[in-house]
Formats: structure tokens, sequence, C-alpha cells
């Protein structure tokens, strides 16, 4: 998994399907930030045709966020890339996933959820009129008015300089501790499938707490998922997409849930083009 440079734009489509986010329930105003939230399209480009499963996947991904979180996501691409590419990528409006080297459908619901992790973090939470910090996403300076500003510095100094306090055990993975904004997605995703392993983890550890608490409070309005997780949870972890979930256990907890935590109606309308044309970066 990657991260897509601020001014990368897709050039070419091979199939398309527009996802009408629609309009917030109670819960999608969780984030109560000074942006407003709109009506968003997605248009998702299919490089070769999904399954309907796999189709499901990325429809429930979206629905149990708020629509605030995918808010500025414009553009969602699903290669058949060659393998050894990144799974996923993302800037602050596009997601790519490369379906040849995601295994399962588990797996595509963990790497998405990463990469909306990226959205948020680089689309939405964005400050404007503070101070310019030692974070930058590409050219753009992080201001001290970007709420992930108070995210990066609980370990960070820079983008990829950690704090001289911090430790690998202050990281929910490996990959996690290798920049900051791969620290927020990773976490992020944490947070949503693996909830119970990151309280337990936030309880042994100081900025894990803060991180957890950050997310609780800042990020998901008070409100904690359901758990995902369907196996032990390994010594060390690297990649917190490859720990072992079940996405359709985990829904249907969800849906369980009181209404005013209901999912988001996400509808779906899909269209295949008949264009082969590969698209590209």
């Amino acid at each position: 998994m990657g991260m897509l440079s601020q001014s990368s734009r897709f050039l070419g489509w091979a199939g398309m399907v527009a996802v009408s986010c629609g309009t917030l329930s109670p819960w999608a105003a969780a984030i109560a930030y000074d942006a407003p939230v709109r009506e968003t399209l997605i248009e998702l480009a299919l490089e070769t045709p999904l399954t309907s499963m796999e189709t499901q996947v990325i429809r429930q991904a979206l629905r149990i966020l708020p629509p605030a979180h995918y808010q500025s996501l414009r553009q969602l691409e699903v290669r058949d890339e060659p393998t050894m590419q990144p799974r996923g990528r993302a800037n602050s409006s596009t997601i790519i996933l490369n379906n040849t080297d995601i295994a399962s459908e588990d797996e595509l619901f963990s790497v998405l959820l990463h990469e909306l992790g990226h959205i948020l973090d680089l689309g939405y939470l964005t400050g404007s009129s503070g101070e310019i910090t030692a974070f930058a996403y590409g050219s753009q300076p992080v201001r001290s008015d970007d709420p992930s500003y108070d995210y990066y510095r609980i370990s960070w100094a820079g983008n990829t300089t950690q704090l001289p306090t911090a430790r690998p055990a202050d990281f929910v993975s490996g990959y996690a501790a290798s920049m900051t904004f791969e620290d927020f997605a990773e976490s992020y995703h944490m947070y949503i499938t693996h909830q119970g392993r990151f309280v337990s983890l936030a309880a042994q550890n100081p900025a894990l707490a803060a991180k957890y608490t950050f997310l609780r409070d800042r990020v998901f309005d008070g409100y904690q998922y359901a758990d995902a997780s369907t196996g032990p949870y390994p010594d060390a972890v690297y990649d917190t997409t490859l720990l072992s979930l079940d996405w359709k256990r985990f829904i249907q907890r969800q849906q369980s849930l009181p209404t005013e935590r209901a999912l988001t109606a996400v509808p779906l309308h899909i269209t295949m083009s008949e264009d082969d044309d590969n698209p590209s970066v």
C-alpha cells in the first residue's frame, strides 16, 4: 500500500460504478468540523469486472462509515496490475486497488478501509489558517489547525521522523511506524475492524491510548465498532490489513446495532464500458 502524489490523475477508464452516497444519517455528523458535508458521487473504475460479492465488499465498506469520511473521495479504481505492485494507493481524492495481489474478500475489505483512512486524513481533515508545521503532504504543508496534526504529533516530529521518545510498541503495526500518514491509516483500519485488540493495546501503552482516544472522540464521535477479528494475533504485526477477520460476520454485527448507529445507505448504479484501455496514473 502506498500513496499517490497530489497531482495524480486518471487518464483512462474501462468501466464505471456510480456510488451515490446520499443524505446524512444522524451518525453522519460524527466529525463536527467546519467543512460542510454534502452529497457525494464516487466513480468506481474497473479494469476488469468485479464479482457481485466484491462489489458488495466495496459497498459495505462505505456503508459502515459516516459519509464525512469519504467526502473527498471522487475516484476509486480497481486494476489487475502485475504482482508486486502495492495492493492499494491513495491521495486526497483517489484510491487505486490492485486486485491481483488481494487474496480474499476479507483482505479487499481491509485494504479499502486502510485507503479510506488516507482519504479522510488527507482530503477531509485539513487546515487552512493555522501555522505551518513540520509535516507536509506533497508540496502542501500541514497547518496547525488541521485536526490530523494532533494525531501526528503523538509519535512524530516530521513526516518520517519519529519523536525521540517513540518506540515500536507505540504503533499498531510495523507499517504504521514507517511514516505519519501510514500511522493514521493503519490505526484507522485497526479501530474499525480490530476494536478489541486496539483497546487492549491502548490499555498498556500511553501513545496508543492517545491515538485510540483521538480516533474515538474526534473521528468517530465516541462510536465503537463491533470486532471483526477471527483469529489469534501474532506477537509482531507489520500490516494490519493482513490480520484475520470475517467481513460478512462483521457487517451482520453492525446491522444489529441500534437504529441511531445503523448503516448508511449507499445505492450503487453499475455500468460497464467496452473501452479496454488500460488506465494509468
